[in-house]
């Protein structure tokens, strides 16, 4: 039967066929006439926690030059701008934890969902680095700049900095964050965020749970680099990078780190069918070293051939030769061996997303665990006994692959900007010298401005991150709920006899900003306003 590993050995995780259906949402509107869609000002932001948030971020860039080459789009990791200090907490002392104390870490991320489970999100939540001196120069450098149009993020630190300071500015550009998992976790849900992305409904349905509205969620799936969908010939592939074309190609993966792959190298050499192995070992050369020193003390102990790698960038030339890739489940390393239709061989997931990424690959049938390294043989010699089970898999990763899910990204995101701001920002970041603040004059509003004064409320407003929360997506029935709201609004305003309208103007008499309120209630003060 397809869902047989051997004659005795069923794998009780592995489904013969996926678990959960592809998800296609509503079409939206690509808004085709948008006069500046083809040159927007982009900010991709990650952090170097690994790789895999870079690769994502470098992915919808690469796409987005593809679709809108005269765009300015611009990568960049945020942790490059801050103090040695702080780099060494995510880039030395998590690869420490997760390598030598994995379970403190899962328990650790366990206790952090509890934390920010309730209520989910907190629109008053600041983010205290956001406003330190830590990411300072990130700030001065990077998020002033220019005037962006839409900023994409993913990973949850820079949603953290770029929402606190969004909101302390008054900046109205779109906010999207990218969760790179397969499993959501509440601690990437923050409050000034315009749209979150998920790999699968699963994830949606947990953001609902927590309180996220079903139109700030679009199920996109995880991008891959654009050059994971372009057709090559496996033949020369292998003969490019020197593979055996008449060996099984196995592919061993450390992820960007490099992690617990010696124990598991030294289980793959004690494979009896012989195999070409592919081994990256990611950044980490030292590992790259030991296992180079393995393999010379193996020698004459295995049949097989290996090739040993560091940190490669043609991986998807090395994903379409693979017949089944070993490692850690990663996010984005998983999303490319689903888009390259390669099956996977799990080893030892670390508590945590990996177990939670292990989970939903497991359930739809893309991949087989190994629980602990000393099995890893075992289940390799099972799987290549049986190439009806590796043919089933390798069907169901096409099944649930999402090679387009970067223009997914890309094309919801274009949908929140606004064309008014995007017309103002080209205008700003065509000059090399900008004019300095024009002097501005406060004055109040009489009843004779209701008209205008509704107009530009709902200008200010119209794709600001809060009234996209109360409001539909949809862009017309949205201006018409927030004219409705604020009409209403300045209406008791004049009524009241106890509120005011307040606008600040410049010298040409065109109004930069406006603000109103009232007393319904003793006590009780309702107001709103466009603060810069």
């Amino acid at each position: 039967m397809e869902g047989r590993l051997d004659d005795d050995v069923r794998s009780p995780n592995c489904t013969a066929t996926p678990l959960e259906p592809k998800i296609h949402e509503d079409d939206w509107n690509e808004r085709e006439g948008f006069p500046l869609r083809d040159s927007l000002s982009v900010l991709l932001l990650a952090a170097s926690a690994g790789t895999g948030h870079m690769r994502a971020a470098q992915a919808i860039g690469e796409e987005y030059k593809r679709m809108f080459p005269k765009s300015h789009i611009q990568v960049e990791d945020v942790l490059e701008y801050t103090p040695a200090f702080h780099r060494a907490i995510y880039q030395k002392g998590l690869p420490a934890t997760l390598k030598h104390a994995p379970h403190l870490y899962g328990f650790i991320y366990d206790k952090q969902e509890k934390v920010n489970s309730p209520s989910l999100p907190n629109q008053n939540q600041k983010s205290k680095d956001g406003d330190g001196v830590i990411f300072r120069s990130f700030r001065r450098k990077v998020l002033k700049s220019r005037k962006w149009d839409l900023v994409i993020c993913c990973h949850m630190i820079p949603a953290q900095i770029v929402g606190s300071w969004r909101a302390k500015t008054g900046r109205k550009f779109p906010l999207v964050l990218l969760i790179t998992d397969f499993s959501a976790h509440s601690g990437w849900i923050q409050p000034e965020v315009s749209q979150y992305f998920v790999a699968n409904g699963e994830s949606k349905a947990y953001l609902k749970s927590l309180g996220i509205s079903d139109h700030l969620v679009t199920v996109s799936g995880l991008p891959v680099d654009p050059v994971f969908r372009e057709k090559k010939d496996a033949q020369q592939l292998k003969m490019k990078h020197n593979l055996d074309p008449n060996l099984p190609i196995v592919l061993q993966l450390g992820g960007g780190l490099g992690l617990e792959m010696e124990e598991s190298f030294h289980q793959l050499l004690s494979v009896s069918v012989p195999v070409h192995y592919v081994v990256v070992t990611g950044k980490n050369k030292q590992v790259k070293q030991i296992l180079e020193n393995v393999l010379e003390s193996r020698k004459g102990t295995h049949q097989h051939k290996v090739t040993i790698l560091g940190y490669c960038s043609v991986m998807h030339e090395l994903y379409y030769c693979a017949d089944l890739s070993v490692g850690k489940p990663g996010g984005m390393s998983s999303s490319e061996a689903l888009v390259s239709g390669v099956p996977m061989l799990i080893n030892s997931p670390i508590p945590g997303q990996e177990e939670r990424n292990s989970d939903y690959l497991l359930e739809n049938g893309v991949a087989v665990k190994s629980a602990i390294p000393e099995l890893l043989g075992f289940k390799m010699e099972l799987l290549l006994k049986n190439p009806k089970k590796l043919e089933t898999m390798k069907k169901n990763s096409l099944e649930i692959a999402r090679p387009e899910a970067a223009k997914s990204i890309i094309k919801r995101s274009i949908s929140l900007v606004n064309p008014v701001d995007a017309m103002e920002n080209a205008s700003w970041n065509s000059k090399s010298n900008h004019p300095k603040k024009k002097k501005l004059q406060l004055v109040q509003l009489s009843e004779e401005w209701l008209e205008e004064s509704c107009n530009l409320l709902c200008y200010f407003y119209s794709y600001h991150p809060s009234f996209i929360h109360l409001f539909p997506l949809d862009v017309e029935k949205r201006l018409l709920g927030i004219r409705e709201y604020f009409l209403h609004s300045l209406r008791n305003v004049y009524s009241s006899g106890t509120g005011q309208v307040w606008a600040l103007k410049e010298d040409s008499e065109r109004i930069k900003d406006i603000a109103y309120w009232y007393q319904s209630f003793p006590g009780e003060v309702i107001g709103g306003s466009n603060e810069k």
